[in-house]
């Protein structure tokens, strides 16, 4: 019934005004308008709306669209032929977007009505209310039922909307306005269209392609080509004739018959080798860009006030007393008084990743054990072809340390050449990370300079000795904000970088300096007056005193306070207290080459040129006064064969000290004479050495073949844990910087300085610098272990050495007497006691026998 009233309904909307939808099957689509929005095609009436009219101008070309008047029942409204279809872009007012399902389409037969030529129909509004009463909610009318309550149109044009351009598969027009939006009326065109007309269609004419032009690519083509490689092979089969058409008899057979099992050939000569070929795979996702956002929650101060409800004497006496009370702590005492057991024996604010058990305090073999280079510095200029002779860390800004760099030359040449040549530099390079290839200060110095040692509290004074005995002051406090700051990319906007040279700001006298070369300095943690009293200073108040050794034997004491200011000690700075130190027989001077100091005691450590090492003190008791100044060396000890390059105070045990020279090593305590632990010989030279801040058990030991050995006591005493090769020439200075993050060592690093002029820096890794657990009570507990045996050694020495005195006293006695010596306490036995012994035994065999023969 729906079905015959749609058709109905179209049978006489074609006789109407706007009967456009009696020719929908016969229309054709034709080119885009030149003017105006949307998409419009031309429709001709078909067979049975009859021919069109000829354009009574005789113009040809694309006709001139109008909007057509409101459709009426007159005849003298416009054709069918007369309308052009078109889709507006943006919908008209009027016009809405529809979805309209399948069970809806194929309902109306809207399948059949709307063509690809004629995507249109009429639909009319009662049917529309009937499937809103059949289907209520469900229908797919129900957006729309307010519209067609309102409206009285009994007629309602809609559209298919093939390409959803507007969301929906329909669009229906509830005005006149909007339907003439879709039906736009033609009008004749004229004569001034047709150039618009010829423009038009040679724009709709379809682009032909370009003559191809080969760039190349024919040869790859050519390739992925598949051609025949052999001639196609031929097979004939023949059959008589009279075999053709006969009858056929079937009969049951066996499976096992029916098939034939071929078995693969093992030979290669049948194989089948499948020829190359070129294939490209691209197995990569799609990436997308996404964006999220949170929502946000404007913060809300909240408070919470409270207070105690409190219960008068009676009410308290009353609970107290009662029995819900006394029950309920009755089952709760056993098992508090289990849980405070518990608490006592185990604490349980124990943090237990910090008392977790340790597995790399030892140095294992391996790449996370191993110094990684971290940077490296030389500059062509200034360190080329010189030798490192000092390295030292800025003890605040991290990431820079100051390299001095001298001559490779002998005294000799020195002498012959260094003194009456002023036109080399002598120079104290300081580097930074940021900039590995030029120097951000370079510290200009009188002459080549042996040894310095940054402020330990103000580093922007330095101070450092030179070889000809003098020693100089710089200050950098100017230039300090300059380059603390300096990025790397900034440092190499230009390869010509402006690096300040700086004058020293103070030298001292040449009379009152060393009369050789100045091997090393060092910043006191006390002061010395100027008759060599300690005098205890001030944690507080910063260093003024240091004091200096060289190869005249002279250990000088130096004071800042010698003048009102810095630059006035130009040139007139002198020692405050100097300590020449001879050998214990007073036949010579020691040529000193390090100095470790205690700041609680006169006493010092001294590394000699001879190869000694030696204990003095500079303060003379008043009953040695008379001796000289040769009493105040106290000990010497000549274990190294070469001379000593460094004598160092381990940073966790002030009383242990480390030397370092010849081809050993050795560990000292501060009061014993000979080492507690000493190295095997090893097949280069020790030049320098230096111990970890970090771990009492490890130090660091350069060799003259350019390897640096890491030994751990605790580990190996008897050989290094490792040795790793760095330099291709001898390393020359070693010094060890540990960086610390809320008092915990996270990253340590060791300069290394060769006779190259290049500085190494390498990082050392977290099992060597991160101490074990209790490693601190261990090394102590060894090194008294050590202390105590070097006693007993030194004991039992002596009391050997008195009693080969004794032995040795007794034969010249015995000799000047002419008697010989009563013989032994053991030998004193006679031939009686003998055959006693010998019948003893044979009685015992004799029974042993009689009872073996008993027994059978």
């Amino acid at each position: 019934m729906s079905s015959t009233k749609i058709g109905s309904s179209r049978s006489r909307s074609s006789l109407r005004g706007s009967s456009v939808a009696q020719s929908r099957r016969s229309l054709t689509t034709s080119q885009s308008l030149a003017a105006g929005t949307g998409t419009a095609s031309r429709h001709t009436p078909g067979s049975r709306a009859g021919a069109a009219a000829p354009d009574p101008t005789g113009a040809t070309g694309a006709p001139e669209l109008t909007n057509p008047p409101a459709a009426s029942a007159d005849a003298d409204g416009p054709a069918a032929s007369d309308f052009v279809f078109m889709v507006p872009d943006p919908l008209p007012d009027g016009a809405v977007p529809l979805f309209l399902s399948t069970a809806t389409v194929d309902m109306f037969h809207l399948k059949e009505k709307c063509i690809e030529a004629a995507p249109y129909t009429f639909m009319k509004r009662a049917d529309m209310l009937a499937d809103l009463f059949n289907r209520a909610a469900v229908s797919d009318f129900h957006p729309i039922k307010p519209q067609l309550n309102e409206l009285q149109i009994e007629e309602m044009l809609l559209v298919q909307d093939l390409e959803w351009k507007f969301g929906q598969n329909f669009i229906i027009c509830f005005s006149e306005e909007a339907k003439n939006a879709f039906l736009v009326v033609r009008r004749p065109a004229t004569s001034a269209d047709a150039a618009d007309a010829e423009q038009l269609a040679a724009a709709a004419k379809p682009p032909r392609p370009a003559t191809w032009t080969c760039l190349g690519s024919d040869k790859e083509i050519n390739e992925e080509k598949v051609t025949m490689s052999r001639d196609p092979i031929y097979y004939r089969f023949a059959r008589k004739r009279r075999k053709f058409g006969q009858d056929t008899h079937f009969q049951d057979g066996e499976s096992a018959t029916g098939w034939i099992d071929i078995k693969p050939n093992a030979n290669g000569a049948h194989t089948l080798v499948r020829m190359l070929q070129n294939s490209g795979v691209q197995a990569i996702a799609p990436m997308t860009a996404r964006g999220v956002q949170t929502n946000w929650n404007r913060p809300v101060n909240s408070s919470v006030q409270y207070e105690p409800l409190e219960l008068d004497a009676a009410a308290r006496a009353t609970i107290l007393a009662s029995e819900p009370l006394h029950a309920t702590l009755g089952t709760a005492t056993s098992r508090i008084e289990r849980i405070l057991v518990q608490n006592n024996a185990v604490n349980i604010f124990q943090n237990d990743f910090v008392a977790m058990g340790e597995d790399e305090h030892t140095l294992d073999q391996g790449s996370n054990s191993s110094l990684q280079e971290y940077q490296s510095f030389t500059d062509l200029k200034y360190s080329k072809d010189k030798s490192i002779s000092c390295v030292a860390w800025h003890p605040m800004q991290k990431g820079v340390l100051a390299v001095s760099c001298t001559q490779r030359s002998t005294f000799d040449e020195r002498v012959q050449h260094g003194f009456t040549t002023r036109s080399r530099q002598s120079l104290v390079l300081i580097w930074s990370f940021y900039d590995p290839i030029h120097p951000q200060l370079i510290l200009e110095a009188a002459d080549d300079v042996a040894s310095f040692a940054f402020h330990p509290t103000n580093p922007h004074m330095i101070v450092g000795g030179c070889v000809n005995g003098q020693i100089v002051l710089w200050d950098i406090s100017e230039f300090q904000d300059k380059w603390k700051n300096k990025k790397r990319d900034e440092a190499e906007e230009s390869k010509n970088v402006d690096i300040d040279v700086i004058k020293f700001v103070a030298v001292s006298s040449v009379e009152y300096s060393h009369r050789a070369a100045v091997s090393d300095v060092a910043w006191l943690a006390s002061e010395v007056n100027h008759n060599g009293d300690l005098v205890k200073r001030d944690p507080k108040d910063d260093a003024t005193q240091l004091v200096s050794v060289g190869l005249d034997g002279h250990v000088l004491f130096w004071d800042l306070r010698y003048k009102k200011d810095l630059k006035s000690l130009d040139q007139a700075w002198k020692p405050t207290f100097k300590v020449p130190l001879l050998a214990m027989d007073g036949t010579f001077d020691y040529g000193l080459m390090r100095v470790a100091v205690d700041p609680n005691v006169t006493r010092l450590w001294c590394a000699t040129e001879e190869g000694d090492v030696i204990q003095a003190d500079w303060m003379v008791e008043k009953q040695d006064a008379d001796k000289g100044a040769a009493s105040r060396v106290d000990m010497t000890s000549g274990v190294h064969y070469a001379p000593v390059g460094d004598v160092l105070r381990s940073p966790i045990y002030p009383d242990i000290l480390l030397s370092v020279g010849g081809w050993a090593c050795y560990v000292w305590q501060d009061k014993s004479p000979v080492p507690l632990i000493s190295s095997a010989l090893s097949a280069a030279h020790y030049t320098c050495g230096a111990w970890s801040p970090t771990r009492p058990s490890v130090f660091f030991i350069g060799r003259s073949d350019g390897f640096v050995e890491i030994w751990d006591i605790l580990d190996r005493s008897h050989q290094a844990s490792q040795v790793q090769a760095v330099s291709s020439t001898a390393v020359s200075a070693i010094n060890v910087q540990t960086y610390y993050s809320k008092g915990h060592p996270t990253h340590q690093f060791i300069a290394i300085g060769d006779d190259d002029g290049t500085v190494h820096v390498l990082e050392v890794p977290r099992n060597i610098f991160r101490p074990a657990k209790n490693e601190k009570a261990f090394m102590r507990a060894l090194l008294d272990r050590e202390i105590k045996r070097v006693a007993y050694a030194a004991e039992r020495r002596t009391f050997r050495a008195q009693e080969r005195q004794r032995v040795a006293e007794a034969k010249s006695g015995g000799s000047s007497d002419g008697a010989a010596p009563p013989p032994p306490a053991a030998d004193a036995k006679g031939p009686l006691e003998g055959d006693a012994l010998e019948k003893a035994f044979q009685d015992l065999q004799a029974a042993t026998l009689e009872a073996l023969s008993g027994a059978a």
